[in-house]
């Protein structure tokens, strides 16, 4: 085969609702609206939730026909080839309890041998929102407009001075004007007025501090993630028991640490994770240890 069953189940799932494996179950897909994170400021374009059903099993032909056709091979030469990937998906089960199709999800076998799909989200099955991805949103860079007080102060006190100053000489001259200087017959009398006299100009209240331009930048600062799935390898009423396995679990290599829970137990963990699909890996790897490892979410 040129390409493998991953790969043409995956091209089904962009034009198909459903997607039949048979023998072990189907794939289902459901449309999701776009969505914003308020918090991170994240967009995500529309997008299909891929589910999974055990009882939709029962060949409906169209991974088969699909696989003879885009192969070129007979119908019974593909049919062959998709029961025998579905065995493989279905041994790899059993002995390891995980089994991943590449870019479509990861199948994990549960407590209860039930069957549990977690969809890859770095693909995004919905055909309308082809090549687009997520994007963050940047916030605006606000600026403050900052007037210097006391060069405002400064430009207000040359006012003044300058009126003080000017108003008398404009009286002056208009009086000048009205009054013919050169006729030695006309007595003038000497004002009391002194219009070079020093004028009071008013006292303004300045600050003392000078108020520096400054930009106000908002800074997008990027959410650290936090690890919501722990694995947990048992829990204690007794601190004394948790510290113990605790300090086991540490010169084990693992990165365990002591969570408290609201009835009082002392939760140990073996380590926590990021993402979900990674806290069922190891918890499938841990139960070959400890059959009563389970996992802790926030």
């Amino acid at each position: 085969m040129i390409y493998s069953v991953e790969d043409h189940i995956k091209e089904l799932l962009f034009r198909h609702d459903c997607v039949i494996i048979p023998n072990f179950g189907g794939l289902v897909s459901n449309p999701v609206s776009s969505k914003i994170n308020t918090v991170s400021g994240t967009i995500f374009p529309p997008s299909k939730l891929i589910v999974f059903n055990k009882n939709l099993s029962i060949n409906d032909g169209l991974l088969i026909n699909h696989i003879s056709k885009k192969e070129k091979i007979s119908v019974d030469d593909s049919k062959n080839i998709v029961f025998d990937f579905s065995k493989k998906i279905t041994n790899s089960l059993m002995s390891e309890r995980s089994m991943r199709l590449n870019n479509i999800g990861l199948f994990t076998l549960g407590s209860e041998d039930n069957i549990i799909f977690h969809q890859d989200i770095a693909n995004n099955f919905d055909l309308n929102s082809f090549g687009f991805e997520s994007f963050q949103i940047q916030k605006k860079t606000k600026t403050k407009k900052i007037i210097d007080i006391n060069q405002s102060s400064k430009t207000k006190k040359i006012s003044y001075k300058a009126a003080a100053v000017l108003i008398p000489l404009i009286l002056l001259s208009l009086t000048n004007i009205l009054l013919d200087t050169s006729s030695s017959n006309i007595n003038i009398q000497k004002s009391d007025l002194n219009f070079f006299k020093k004028s009071k100009v008013p006292k303004l209240d300045v600050a003392k501090n000078k108020i520096e331009k400054e930009i106000e930048k908002i800074e997008t600062i990027a959410t650290p993630k936090t690890k919501n799935y722990h694995v947990i390898a048992g829990a204690f009423i007794q601190k004394s028991n948790a510290e113990k396995l605790n300090n086991s679990l540490i010169e084990l290599k693992f990165n365990s640490e002591i969570l408290m829970s609201e009835n009082g137990y002392h939760r140990v963990s073996y380590n926590s994770f990021e993402s979900k699909e990674n806290a069922i890996i190891e918890l499938e790897k841990l139960k070959r240890i400890n059959k009563s490892a389970w996992i802790l979410t926030n």
